[in-house]
């Protein structure tokens, strides 16, 4: 349960510290740093993002959309 708590406290604010992370469950620091590397060893955390706002960097929006056609599909008619 503690994990889940740390991961979704990582999910609304990634750059909060160790301590604040204990504070928030219930650990200190250090355990929480255990966990956290812990979980990372283990695949569960893959890394961290920065969410950017593409628009405030004059961005558009692009998609990459990628169709796959079973081989019962008319691909004609998809087309």
């Amino acid at each position: 349960a503690v994990d889940r708590q740390l991961i979704q406290a990582l999910r609304e604010n990634g750059r909060a510290s160790y301590a604040e992370l204990g504070r928030l469950v219930g650990l200190s620091g250090p355990s929480v740093t255990d966990r956290i590397n812990r979980l990372e060893t283990a695949g569960v955390i893959t890394g961290y993002r920065a969410t950017v706002d593409s628009a405030s960097l004059g961005l558009g929006v692009t998609a990459l959309i990628g169709i796959s056609l079973s081989d019962a599909a008319d691909h004609e008619d998809v087309a």
